[in-house]
């Protein structure tokens, strides 16, 4: 049997840090970049309306309550399973693919863009202003996890980082 490209295994590569250094880590990323989320939508709700608070409550997630049966499933599935996926394609296959390709300033604004671009119809509104305006949101935080893999190339932690910005998101949907 012809192997043909990287395992998904391959992807996560080798770790020299302890389960628990992956875990510290990953919260110390996770506090480091959750700011810069949400300074970014901050900021991107200025540029874009013009005032710190956008006026569209229906599309933003706090404002969502979700179903017993999804709200479940985001908890239980969704968070660890796309933090995990998000991760492992944008900085760990694609990253350095274009890096080598393209050169450094190149793959981090093509990824960038396309991490970004895939955030702005979450949730999905037809409007250009709020899909202009999720974008620049997550621009900030998008650049500050892709300089931390390229500075460390150390995966996991980011990917719990990236967990625990998904539980938080999931969490607001929430009805406490």
């Amino acid at each position: 049997l012809h192997r043909r490209g990287p395992w998904v295994r391959d992807l996560f590569g080798p770790s020299s840090l302890p389960l628990s250094g992956i875990l510290l880590r990953g919260l110390f990323y996770f506090l480091l970049v959750m700011p810069l989320f949400l300074g970014g939508a901050l900021l991107s709700s200025y540029a874009v309306y013009g005032g710190f608070r956008p006026h569209f409550d229906a599309a933003l997630l706090g404002s969502r309550h979700l179903p017993l049966m999804a709200a479940l499933y985001s908890l239980v599935i969704w968070w660890p399973l796309w933090s995990t996926t998000e991760e492992l394609t944008y900085q760990k296959f694609f990253l350095p693919r274009l890096r080598q390709s393209l050169g450094p300033a190149a793959a981090v604004v093509i990824v960038g863009f396309w991490w970004a671009a895939q955030h702005s119809a979450l949730p999905f509104l037809p409007d250009v202003r709020y899909l202009l305006w999720r974008f620049l949101s997550f621009v900030p935080g998008v650049l500050a996890l892709m300089a931390i893999f390229m500075r460390t190339r150390q995966i996991r932690p980011l990917i719990v980082a990236h967990a625990l910005m998904d539980l938080v998101a999931c969490a607001s949907t929430l009805e406490w």
